[in-house]
């Protein structure tokens, strides 16, 4: 391990519990986005990985990853509830700051006792919420730090004006100057909120976008359709809760998926993702654009 990459153990740890913890798997693609590198980055992880001892099987179809034998994986260096409850305590004495959610993001990733992580994550987007809900009803502009960005893939800090929340409040809309448009943003994504002394000064901006089931926005929709399994309507119930009203149950344990959606990269990569158990209806378009990316991705 290079001298100069501290954060090559981190990544590799959290590439393996990524792994280990999706059935599905994943695709290099998304492990470079949820792992914040690049594709080559991902490949010789991958390698090393393997080297190490731990067994992946490839879907030449799909192109999903996944870690076999998962369970070693958890036995070996997941947390017991005692160890979990000891670092718990730890973490909660530490001074609030980025340190804190450093420490935690590492422990997160070795611990199998998700409940005792998830009630210190839950505390930090309590202390999100709050900032922002106070920012919003003094009209004030305020600072995401290190908000990480999916879309493009970064972290950065951002100045906007959060005007309102979404309808389940996992994300907050605000008013961006920098990029002159109305976003959302994910409550989980941001690690700190510092609300600042200026008022907001484009509140006639600020407009209230709808957004579909997948959480993205747009200006046009498209109703899109497709038959599946037991598998795949259980994944999608998991992965997108909203998709819920959306599905109906046919005969012989198949469902019916259908919905109007702004864009089609969110269900394309779910359908892609499940290609055995799901039979695409409509649209023509959303058909064609599946076909073209199957047609253009690589096998790893």
């Amino acid at each position: 391990m290079k001298k100069d990459d501290p954060g090559k153990l981190l990544r590799l740890f959290k590439a393996v519990n990524l792994l280990a913890s999706n059935k599905r798997g994943y695709t290099v693609k998304e492990l470079a986005e949820k792992l914040q590198s690049s594709w080559r980055t991902v490949y010789r992880d991958l390698e090393i990985i393997e080297k190490t001892g731990f067994t992946l099987s490839r879907n030449t179809i799909t192109k999903r990853v996944h870690l076999t034998r998962a369970e070693d994986w958890s036995e070996s260096v997941g947390f017991k509830k005692e160890e979990a409850e000891i670092v718990k305590q730890a973490i909660l004495g530490m001074e609030p700051g980025s340190l804190k959610d450093i420490v935690l993001a590492k422990v997160e990733m070795l611990s199998g006792n998700s409940v005792e992580i998830n009630v210190l994550k839950n505390a930090r987007k309590s202390i999100v919420f709050g900032k922002l809900m106070d920012a919003l009803k003094q009209k004030k502009q305020v600072k995401l730090v290190d908000y990480q960005s999916v879309s493009s893939n970064s972290v950065s800090t951002r100045l906007v004006e959060p005007f309102d929340f979404n309808d389940g409040v996992t994300s907050v809309l605000a008013y961006e100057p920098a990029s002159k448009m109305n976003k959302h943003f994910k409550i989980d994504r941001i690690l700190e909120v510092v609300v600042t002394d200026y008022l907001w000064q484009n509140e006639v901006h600020h407009k209230k976008e709808k957004v579909d089931l997948f959480g993205v926005s747009g200006e046009k929709t498209e109703l899109i359709s497709w038959e599946m399994g037991n598998l795949s309507n259980t994944m999608l119930r998991e992965e997108y809760p909203r998709a819920t009203p959306f599905i109906k149950a046919l005969d012989n344990g198949i469902y019916l998926f259908s919905a109007e959606v702004y864009s089609f990269k969110a269900p394309m990569r779910f359908v892609l993702g499940l290609l055995d158990d799901v039979e695409v209806k409509s649209s023509a378009s959303f058909k064609k654009q599946l076909k073209e990316k199957l047609k253009k991705t690589k096998i790893v």
